[in-house]
């Protein structure tokens, strides 16, 4: 188990040095970074799994989601109305703007999402 993902593995050996591998690393025959791209660390099948880097791999991961209930989405206490928030390439935080409704600041933070995650980013709503 790593943090809230449980992953499939087997030692290597027996003793207190034995390696072990995870399924998935079995699965497609490489030590490099995966990714599941359903987040589901024990779903091993070759379509669900692409070789990602650390920052691809972390954009798929479990974020926390505001009290909008959706993610990237913030009500603002300053006035009415809901802001959206990304982080960029750099990682630091990007102001997406101020909108009237949930709905409207999760779909400015999808599509932020798309074009800086790409096929990675985790959205608010099904591509359409």
């Amino acid at each position: 188990r790593r943090k809230n993902t449980w992953y499939a593995s087997s030692n290597l050996g027996a003793g207190r040095n034995a390696s072990s591998i995870r399924l998935h690393s079995f699965v497609m025959d490489t030590s490099s970074q995966l990714d599941h791209r359903d987040g589901d660390g024990l779903n091993c099948q070759k379509d669900n799994l692409r070789l990602a880097n650390h920052k691809q791999n972390g954009a798929n991961h479990q974020h926390v989601i505001s009290a909008t209930g959706y993610r990237g989405v913030y009500i603002r206490t300053e006035s009415y109305g809901y802001t959206a928030r990304i982080r960029d390439e750099t990682g630091r935080k990007k102001h997406l703007g101020t909108f009237e409704s949930a709905e409207d600041a999760a779909r400015a933070y999808d599509d932020a999402a798309i074009q800086i995650q790409g096929a990675f980013a985790v959205l608010n709503f099904e591509k359409e």
